[in-house]
């Protein structure tokens, strides 16, 4: 995998490999051959021959941003990406996080789309404003497992235009607060994955996790389900599990099974949910517009 920041300088009519004339980069992979000693990382043969970059699970590229980044992104930058993942399990190619490690401030996000396409977000969040992370566009790819792709996103200061393979597949009107995106001096830079709270890791193997997760919302302030916290366990299917969330006002702990598995530091708001009377419980489903429901079959 290889993963290139670039910020923006005079435009050029060439390939999205090589969008501009004047730019300056940064290559996150230098991250990668900073991390020493981790039998989780090894070089491959990746696009065309060259070698490449291989992350297993349990690999753990962690790095302080400012080693390879500027304080602060421009207006209008480019990312670019070249990567074979081999399952579909939701996954971060890079991603830069706030100081607690809750929040993605910036990165690329492949996850799992409609019928046997996937999807490619660009996660930029103002730390300072959101305490979960802000997907401000997503595109619907063809399907990305098991092959070499190389993706381009070209933020301007009104659009996100993706490349897929030198071709543009889409582009996206968003409205991006603040345009240059400050990071924290503490924040860290995390590549195939974002981190511990994050479960959500770049895969070189087929998964038999699953993931559990706690929905909290305000409805008053948002217009989307909120998922305060997820943690990734073993395979549940066809057997019996007993799970305990115990939710305190500074965290989350998932109980499996009588066993701790996992905490998570999380900002909920407000602390006190206040339901509206004319609210609805369903069990083992969402309702009508949430189309995910329990299933008892076999």
């Amino acid at each position: 995998m290889a993963t290139r920041v670039s910020r923006r300088g005079k435009s050029s009519n060439r390939s999205p490999s090589h969008l501009f004339v004047s730019e300056v980069s940064y290559d996150l992979l230098e991250a990668t051959m900073a991390t020493k000693d981790d039998n989780n990382l090894y070089i491959g043969d990746g696009l065309d021959g060259f070698p490449s970059f291989g992350f297993r699970p349990g690999s753990k590229v962690k790095q302080p941003y400012r080693l390879y980044l500027p304080e602060k992104l421009p207006a209008e930058f480019t990312l670019v990406a070249t990567f074979k993942p081999t399952s579909f399990r939701t996954s971060y190619l890079f991603a830069i996080l706030n100081p607690f490690e809750t929040v993605v401030q910036l990165g690329i996000r492949i996850s799992d789309g409609p019928g046997t396409n996937q999807n490619v977000s660009l996660v930029y969040t103002n730390s300072d404003l959101h305490s979960h992370s802000e997907e401000v566009a997503k595109f619907t790819v063809p399907k990305l497992t098991k092959k070499w792709s190389k993706i381009v996103i070209r933020v301007s200061t009104t659009d996100v235009i993706l490349y897929l393979n030198c071709h543009e597949m889409s582009r996206r009107r968003v409205t991006r607060t603040p345009l240059e995106l400050v990071f924290d001096t503490a924040s860290t830079l995390y590549i195939a994955q974002a981190g511990p709270y994050i479960q959500e890791k770049y895969d070189d193997g087929p998964g038999t996790n699953q993931n559990v997760s706690l929905v909290y919302t305000n409805s008053d302030l948002h217009s989307h389900s909120e998922e305060v916290a997820k943690f990734t366990v073993p395979k549940l299917t066809k057997k019996w599990s007993k799970i305990v969330i115990r939710v305190s006002t500074t965290d989350v702990i998932l109980y499996l099974n009588c066993h701790e598995m996992s905490r998570r530091r999380v900002t909920r708001t407000p602390l006190e949910l206040v339901f509206d009377t004319a609210s609805t419980l369903y069990i083992a489903q969402a309702g009508p517009y949430i189309q995910e429901k329990y299933d008892v079959s076999t």
